[in-house]
């Protein structure tokens, strides 16, 4: 299971983050790339503002 928010700042980092696990993988025997889990922490108000507002962060995981 990947955890986004200890290793990835932007989408992107994370999709290099699962390509490097799957290159990995695949050079073992494994032949069939398996599927990944991702947890993500999710926080839901009335807008995005006031779900950062309230949970203390400005900084969600970037585009």
């Amino acid at each position: 299971m990947l955890i986004p928010y200890a290793t990835s700042e932007t989408k992107d980092d994370l999709k290099s983050v699962i390509d490097e696990h799957y290159r990995g993988y695949t050079e073992t025997a494994n032949a069939e790339r398996p599927d990944i889990a991702v947890a993500l922490h999710t926080y839901v108000s009335e807008s995005p503002g006031a779900a950062r507002a309230e949970a203390g962060s400005t900084q969600p995981l970037r585009a």
